[in-house]
C-alpha cells in the first residue's frame, strides 16, 4: 500500500524542499477536494433518499458541470505535478475550488449567512497558491461569486435574498480577510527577504575570502609552494581557525601524512612525520575514508574528536576531503577556540575552498609529472635522434658499399653528348677536371673556358657521391642561382632514378639465381637415384654457368700417402 502511495503521489521529480512540500500540499488538497465533492453530490444524497440509485445521478445542470469540471481538474492538476510542472499544478486547485464547489454555490444561490465560508475560502485557496498575487484574485473572484450567487437567487426565489445590510457585511468581511492575508504574506516575504539576504551577505563574504584564498592557492606551481600558501592564507583570511593543517593520502591509501601546517606546533608534527591512519577513529581517519565533512566539537560524544597535546585549546575541528574526481587524496584540518566556528550553513563554502586546493594540488602532481615527462621524452628524444643518425650513417654506408661492388662488377661508366655535333653520343668513363672535383668535394664547380662556362654538380644518392654532372654553356655571363638550384636538383632525381635502377637490376639477378636453384632443385628431386641426382645436377650447373666441366664427389678425401682410399 505504502508503495501504490509513493507511486501515486511521487515527489522524485522535484529536488528542492520546498517544491516538495508544496507538491504534497497540492495532492492532498487536490484529493480533498474530491472526496469532499464526492460526498456531497452522491454519498449523502443516496443515504437521504434511502439508498436509491437514482438519487446518484443529480438533475442539475450546475451540480453536472461542477462535477465534470472537478474531475477535468483534478485530473489535470494531479498529472502536472506528476510531471514536474509544479507551475501549473498551482493554478490547478485556486481553479478545481472555484469550478467545482464555489461554481455549485452559485447555481443553488450565494447567501452571506450560509456561504460566507465558502468565499473565505476562496481567498485562502489563492493565497496558499498563489501567495499575495493570489490574494487578489481570490478576492475579486469571491466578490463575483457573491454577485452571480445573489443573480441566480433573483431569478429562483427571490425571497431567498440576504438583506443589504448582511451583504454589506459579508463584503466587508472579505475585503477584511484579503487584507490581513495580503499582508500577513507581504510581511512573511520581507522577513524571508532579509533573512536571506543577510545569510546572502555572510556567505557571500565568506566566499569571497574563499576567492581570494583559491586564487593565491591556483597561482601556486610547485606543489610545497602550494600547500604552504593555502594553509597560511586560510589562516590569516579566517582569525577563528588558529589552527591549519592538510594531509595527504600515501600511494597504498593506508595512512594520511601530514603535507603542511601552520605555526612552530605544525612544524614540530611535520618534523615527527605525523600521520594518521585512513578510516581510523578520528577527523582525518574518517573524512579520509568516507569523503565526507566532519565537524568535532569537544566533549561531544556524537564526534570523533580526540584531544592533542600539542593543540589542547582546540574546541572545535572541522575536516573537510580534498578530492580529485571521486578519489580523496587527502584532507584539510581546521581547529578554532570558539564554539560557534563552522557553522552548517558555512560548511558549503568551506568545502569548495578544500575542492579548490585540492584542483591547485592536481595541479602542481600533474606538473611535475609533465616535468618529470619532458625530461624522459627529451632523453628519448635525444636516443632516437641518435639512433636516426645511426640508421642514416648506416644506410649512406650501405648505399656507398653496393655502388662500390656494383661498380667493381659493372666497371665505370658514363656518356657525353655533343649537342653542337648532330647530338653526337660518346660513352666514356673518363673525368675531366671539373667533373673530378665536384665528385670529391661533392659541391657545384663552375669554370670559365674560352668558349663560354662549365658546371659540374655531384650526383648523390642517401649523401654519397656516386657520380658527377657537367655541362658547358655559351656566354660568361654569371649563372642565376634558381638555375643551379634546378642542377641540383635534377642531379638528385638522376641520383634516385639511377638507384632504383641498380635495385631493379640486383632484384633481377636474386630472381634469376632464386629460378636457377629452383630448376635445378627441382630436376634433382625428380629421381631417386643418387647417380642420376649429381648427374642431373651437374647438367643444371652446366646450364647456368657454361662450365666445360663439372665433377661431383661423395664420400671421404683418399688419404696423403697413396691417393687411394683405404678398404
Amino acid at each position: 500500500m505504502t508503495a501504490l502511495l509513493k507511486w501515486l503521489f511521487n515527489i522524485e521529480q522535484y529536488p528542492e524542499r520546498a517544491d516538495q512540500d508544496m507538491a504534497r500540499l497540492t495532492y492532498g488538497v487536490t484529493f480533498v477536494l474530491i472526496v469532499f465533492m464526492l460526498f456531497i453530490n452522491f454519498l449523502v444524497p443516496f443515504l437521504d433518499d434511502g439508498g436509491s440509485i437514482a438519487s446518484l445521478f443529480g438533475t442539475s445542470l450546475f451540480i453536472t458541470v461542477s462535477m465534470i469540471l472537478m474531475v477535468v481538474l483534478g485530473i489535470g492538476t494531479l498529472a502536472a505535478v506528476r510531471t514536474g510542472r509544479l507551475d501549473l499544478a498551482r493554478w490547478g486547485v485556486p481553479l478545481l475550488f472555484v469550478g467545482s464547489p464555489l461554481f455549485q454555490s452559485i447555481g443553488t444561490g450565494i447567501t452571506g449567512t450560509d456561504d460566507g465560508t465558502l468565499l473565505v475560502l476562496c481567498i485562502l485557496v489563492f493565497a496558499v497558491f498563489q501567495r499575495e498575487r493570489g490574494t487578489l484574485i481570490g478576492f475579486v473572484v469571491a466578490i463575483g461569486a457573491l454577485l452571480l450567487g445573489n443573480w441566480r437567487l433573483t431569478t429562483t426565489d427571490p425571497t431567498l435574498i440576504d438583506s443589504l445590510p448582511n451583504q454589506i457585511a459579508l463584503t466587508v468581511q472579505l475585503v477584511g480577510v484579503a487584507m490581513l492575508m495580503f499582508l500577513f504574506l507581504r510581511n512573511n516575504r520581507i522577513d524571508e527577504m532579509q533573512r536571506v539576504s543577510a545569510a546572502s551577505e555572510e556567505r557571500l563574504k565568506l566566499a569571497e575570502l574563499t576567492r581570494q584564498i583559491a586564487g593565491s592557492v591556483l597561482r601556486r606551481t610547485e606543489l610545497q609552494a602550494t600547500l604552504t600558501t593555502a594553509i597560511e592564507e586560510i589562516r590569516t583570511q579566517y582569525p577563528r581557525a588558529y589552527h591549519v593543517q592538510i594531509f595527504l593520502v600515501d600511494e597504498a591509501r593506508r595512512n594520511a601524512k601530514l603535507a603542511a601546517s601552520t605555526g612552530e606546533i605544525g612544524q614540530m608534527l611535520l618534523g615527527r612525520g605525523h600521520s594518521l591512519t585512513v578510516g581510523s577513529v578520528s577527523v582525518i581517519g574518517q573524512v579520509t575514508a568516507k569523503n565526507e565533512i566532519v565537524v568535532a566539537r569537544s566533549g561531544s560524544t556524537a564526534t570523533v574528536h580526540k584531544r592533542n597535546e600539542f593543540l589542547p585549546e582546540t574546541v572545535v575541528e572541522a575536516a573537510f576531503p580534498l578530492r580529485s574526481g571521486t578519489t580523496v587524496i587527502g584532507a584539510l584540518d581546521m581547529q578554532s577556540k570558539q564554539a560557534n566556528a563552522f557553522p552548517d550553513d558555512e560548511l558549503p563554502i568551506f568545502q569548495a575552498l578544500a575542492d579548490n586546493i585540492a584542483i591547485a594540488i592536481d595541479n602542481a602532481l600533474l606538473l611535475e609529472q609533465a616535468e618529470v615527462r619532458v625530461a624522459e621524452n627529451k632523453r628519448l628524444a635525444e636516443q632516437s635522434a641518435q639512433a636516426l643518425r645511426e640508421v642514416e650513417r648506416l644506410n649512406s654506408q650501405l648505399t656507398a658499399d653496393s655502388w662500390r661492388d656494383y661498380l667493381a662488377t659493372q666497371g665505370a661508366g658514363g656518356v657525353t653528348i655533343d649537342f653542337d655535333k648532330y647530338e653526337t653520343t660518346t660513352r666514356s668513363a673518363d673525368f675531366t677536371p671539373t667533373l673530378s672535383e665536384a665528385l670529391r668535394f661533392s659541391h657545384v664547380v663552375q669554370r670559365e673556358t674560352d668558349d663560354g662556362l662549365i658546371i659540374a654538380a655531384p650526383v648523390l644518392v642517401r649523401g654519397q657521391v656516386i657520380g658527377a654532372l657537367e655541362l658547358e654553356l655559351e656566354g660568361k655571363d654569371p649563372v642565376d642561382p634558381q638555375v643551379l638550384d634546378l642542377i641540383e636538383t635534377v642531379c638528385e632525381r638522376l641520383g634516385l632514378s639511377a638507384e632504383s635502377a641498380r635495385l631493379y637490376e640486383e632484384s633481377r639477378r636474386a630472381a634469376h639465381r632464386e629460378a636457377t636453384l629452383n630448376e635445378i632443385a627441382r630436376q634433382m628431386q625428380a629421381t631417386n637415384s643418387i647417380n642420376t641426382i649429381m648427374a642431373e645436377a651437374a647438367r643444371g650447373i652446366q646450364r647456368s654457368f657454361g662450365a666445360e666441366r663439372v665433377a661431383i664427389r661423395l664420400g671421404p678425401p683418399p688419404s696423403a700417402t697413396n691417393g687411394t682410399r683405404k678398404e
